[in-house]
């Protein structure tokens, strides 16, 4: 059984699963694993930083795993890594449901929810956070079919630093078997969870999180200045 004091981070793009794998990561006794976690140094060793949880998944892990694994693994060299998958296409979809261009929440101009004064520098930095993220900022059909391939590519140039510790896998099919095999733990008796279905953009849960961050400044500042920090804290 793997140890669950070790951190599991999840580096599978957004609207990979990646909610549905940290559900799964708490069901099995993984937790508490966080999703969308954005957290700021503070002055803080990346150790103290991630302590409070077991697992992480989506942003900013995905960048940091591929960009900052050395970092990484000296902080936590027992460290276990999923890659969410999906089929392309089924991504591709799902990315088009949540950041279709017309609809999509990171327009170039000032969006109509914006509430109080707009801060162009602010909303200039958190439009490259999306770029930096996912290949674009509104939704692109090539360019976010490219960046699915080069993440993919990526975690495979990762693979043989991370024998046995790293597990590819498409939460979409629903299966507990592959995750439970890799963490060597019993399936458990509860069904598969389902989690954030794709929706537009406007009925997405994941569109109040961002609307409530942009209207507190001073967490959205530690929102983008997350990553970078992070890397630089060691």
């Amino acid at each position: 059984m793997t140890d669950k004091q070790k951190k599991i981070f999840g580096i599978g793009l957004p609207r990979t699963g990646t909610t549905t794998l940290t559900k799964c990561l708490d069901m099995l006794g993984f937790g508490p694993a966080g999703h969308f976690v954005y957290v700021h140094t503070d002055g803080r060793r990346f150790e103290e930083i991630l302590e409070p949880y077991g697992a992480l998944a989506d942003l900013p892990m995905a960048y940091l795993a591929l960009n900052h694994l050395d970092e990484l693994l000296d902080a936590f060299p027992d460290a276990l890594f999923i890659n969410t998958t999906r089929p392309v296409e089924a991504y591709l979809k799902s990315c088009r449901f949540l950041f279709y261009a017309d609809e999509h929440p990171f327009p170039g101009d000032k969006p109509e929810w914006w509430t109080g004064d707009f801060d162009e520098e602010l909303w200039s930095d958190f439009r490259e956070m999306r770029r930096q993220s996912l290949g674009a900022v509104a939704y692109d059909e090539d360019a976010y079919r490219k960046f699915y391939w080069l993440h993919q590519e990526k975690v495979e140039q990762l693979s043989s630093r991370l024998s046995g510790r790293l597990l590819n896998y498409d939460v979409t099919a629903g299966k507990w078997e592959p995750l439970c095999e890799f963490l060597q733990v019993d399936v458990p008796a509860e069904p598969f969870p389902r989690s954030n279905a794709t929706k537009p953009v406007y009925q997405n849960p994941a569109f109040s999180r961002i609307r409530e961050y942009v209207r507190d400044r001073p967490k959205l500042r530690k929102i983008l200045s997350s990553a970078k920090s992070l890397a630089q804290s060691k």
